[in-house]
């Protein structure tokens, strides 16, 4: 196999399975007015030199630094557990 077309940062040893990459994406209403959501999508990259996390979103509001936190956290947990 050439390595250097191989995606992820470790080879898997013999039989093992490992997880290249996770993609999450959180949805919020706008207001209790309006039936718009929106979305705030966060992923992991590996672009060869270690896995990096990608933040995306068109807008995403929040009234307490600690709903973001939460947010980032619950990600960490779920990306940590696969």
């Amino acid at each position: 196999m050439d390595n250097k077309y191989y995606r992820l940062a470790v080879l898997p040893k013999e039989n093992e399975i490992v997880v290249d990459s996770v993609k999450l994406k959180y949805c919020q209403q706008c207001d209790k007015d309006n039936e718009e959501w929106q979305e705030l999508r966060i992923s992991t990259a590996n672009q060869g030199g270690g896995f990096y996390y990608v933040i995306k979103t068109e807008r995403w509001a929040f009234n307490d630094i600690d709903e973001l936190i939460d947010t980032l956290n619950d990600f960490k947990k779920r990306y940590s557990e696969t």
